[in-house]
């Protein structure tokens, strides 16, 4: 697959440590050359740095550098510019699969600076860092490719360890190997790497963070970033591009992080006991093999992610987890995500995980389970094991429980748990089971000013309310939903305690109980309406708190079937679309969209009242 462009930073990146160098250093600093091939100052770039003096600059000629030592180039301190002549595919540090590429461990600073080398067939063992290792050192890296590097622990591409800083400006970690954590970059010991336009790509699979690996309260930084095709192999853990644990803080910022691949959680993104920021990004294509935790991004065992408008789609295995975790999205979509054998498809909730979610986006998301109901559930949003995700000003649309089967929950699917909802709406999810909108079971759910139309299930097309559940639904609209046999509004069993304040129930569908179907009592409505739903407006018994309204035709003085507020020209068309059918625009009730409905909407035409 080709790669996904990298979002644009909007400011020019200097990558030239030339520019930087003659800026930095005193005039009376040297220049020296090297080239391999003769008529230089040296034959070999460790000849140079050995050489050299502080704020000296060292010119390295195309060709391929190799060494004799452990590696092929040791910085040993120095505040020198290290800067290849030609590209970086012609100037190369190749490490001969025997040694290091680069060694930085002699507190080097950002004035330690390497520009425009290839750093390839590196190899070390029993020793992390086998292109590069950052040890108390933070030089500056700027335009360079790691590649073809191995080890058999950590840190394939590079290792940044014991408090290292350093700063890497357009580089490229491909094709690297490490057996244990990190084969394109490993991060360790309250490091603070940055990381600006860098590639993190197609990085060989190891147990842990294929792309990247943080650990140990380390806190590195990635803008302009991409992350992609790197895997993981160990079905316990994953995070197939981006694996942080140990109180680490990882921010992303306008990064791409796609297809990436892993066998348990988080193909993606995973996080133990770790912070994750993504702000502007991508989490685009990662797959899960195995198991039900996030293809997109994984948090775990108290970690925190903060997510603002990003876009989290086409995952497998689920867009976004948390278990037994928190965190805030914002001003994210959450799309197009499949949960093929579990709960949850577009953000699962567990283990008493309570996100705050806002102003979000959570579209044609799917769960399905070729098993039965208890393993799928929750196209949209699964919340499980006392999990109470706050959610407001968001849609959830289009997301689907079960192709086949018979899942529960298209749009929430919500067990044991107690999410509120507030300004949100609920439209066009459909369940195979129950519940086209919502299914909630041994639980509680609250819903605030809230929306749901055109949902489909074959019970409760908005609403499924199971036994042992408590929901409260206030200052609410259910319209236009479908169920195929009962409870085309809502569907109250007899042992749960839905509660209906100040909601209106219209347009709904079924052969049994087209506004409301509640068994013994499962139901209670107050200052509530139902009308204008098919068949029968409730059906079975329900407890009548004051001030319901039951009526059987509809009401013509506003005949808004967008329920926007206003009857104009999207109600005509719907009118003119569903001539001589039965469905939400029969707004006087007949059993057939006709001239009669046509007629009140042009004569209400305007705002409603």
């Amino acid at each position: 697959m080709p790669l996904i462009a990298r979002r644009s930073v909007g400011v020019p990146l200097a990558t030239s440590a030339l520019a930087l160098s003659l800026t930095a250093f005193p005039a009376n600093a040297e220049t020296w050359t090297v080239n391999g091939g003769g008529g230089a100052d040296f034959l070999d770039i460790q000849s140079a740095i050995n050489a050299a003096s502080q704020s000296d600059t060292i010119i390295v000629a195309p060709g391929i550098y190799t060494g004799v030592g452990t590696e092929v180039v040791d910085m040993l301190g120095k505040a020198v510019t290290l800067q290849a002549s030609g590209s970086a595919a012609e100037t190369i540090i190749d490490g001969e699969s025997v040694r290091r590429g680069i060694r930085c461990a002699n507190d080097e600073t950002a004035t330690t600076i390497i520009d425009g080398f290839t750093i390839r067939n590196c190899s070390v063992t029993l020793e992390s860092g086998a292109g590069m290792r950052c040890s108390a050192a933070s030089p500056t890296v700027t335009g360079c490719v790691f590649t073809l590097n191995s080890t058999d622990v950590n840190g394939g591409g590079v290792s940044i360890e014991t408090q290292s800083h350093p700063t890497f400006i357009a580089c490229e970690f491909t094709a690297n190997t490490a057996t244990s954590n990190g084969s394109g970059v490993y991060c360790t010991a309250s490091s603070q790497p940055l990381f600006v336009a860098c590639d993190i790509i197609d990085n060989e699979p190891c147990s842990i963070g294929g792309g990247i690996a943080v650990f140990s309260s380390s806190t590195p930084f990635f803008s302009n970033c991409r992350v992609t095709g790197n895997s993981a192999t160990s079905a316990g853990f994953g995070g197939g591009g981006v694996y942080a644990d140990l109180n680490a803080h990882v921010t992303f910022s306008e990064c791409v992080i796609a297809d990436n691949e892993a066998p348990g959680y988080g193909a993606g993104v995973l996080a133990y006991t770790s912070d994750i920021t993504l702000t502007d990004c991508d989490i685009i294509g990662n797959t899960n093999t195995f198991g039900d935790g996030a293809g997109g991004i994984q948090l775990n065992v108290e970690s925190v992610a903060i997510v603002r408008g990003c876009l989290i789609a086409e995952n497998t295995g689920g867009g976004i987890g948390f278990d037994d975790s928190s965190g805030h999205l914002s001003s994210t979509w959450v799309q197009d995500n499949v949960m093929a054998g579990g709960k949850g498809g577009g953000i699962r909730c567990a283990n008493g995980s309570s996100p705050t979610i806002t102003d979000c986006t959570i579209w044609r998301n799917s769960s399905d389970s070729s098993v039965d109901r208890a393993v799928g559930g929750g196209g949209g949003l699964a919340c499980l094991g006392d999990s109470n995700p706050a959610v407001s000003r968001c849609v959830i649309s289009g997301n689907i429980a079960g192709w086949e089967a018979g899942v529960y929950g298209g749009g929430v699917y919500a067990d044991s748990s107690s999410p509120t909802f507030v300004d949100c709406v609920l439209n066009s999810n459909t369940a195979t089971g129950a519940g086209g909108a919502v299914y909630l079971e041994y639980g509680s759910a609250s819903f605030f000013n809230s929306t749901m139309s055109l949902n489909t299930s074959p019970y409760g097309g908005a609403i499924f309310n199971d036994d042992f559940s408590m929901l409260l639904v206030e200052n609410c609209e259910l319209s236009s939903n479908v169920a195929t046999t009962s409870g085309g509004g809502m569907y109250a069993m007899k042992n749960g305690a839905a509660v209906c304040i100040n909601a209106t129930i219209a347009w709904n569908d079924a052969p049994e109980g087209g506004g409301l179907l509640s068994t013994d009592g499962g139901a209670s409505l107050l200052e509530s309406t139902v009308w204008c739903n098919s068949s029968d407006q409730t059906h079975g018994d329900w407890n009548d708190l004051g001030g319901v309204i039951i009526a059987e035709t509809c009401p013509l003085d506003c005949p808004d079937i967008t329920l926007d507020g206003n009857v104009g020209v999207e109600d005509l068309m719907a009118v003119l679309t569903d001539w001589g059918e039965a469905t939400s625009s029969d707004v006087d009730a007949s059993g057939v969209v006709d001239m009669i409905d046509l007629l009140a909407v042009i004569e209400a035409w305007g705002p409603c009242p």
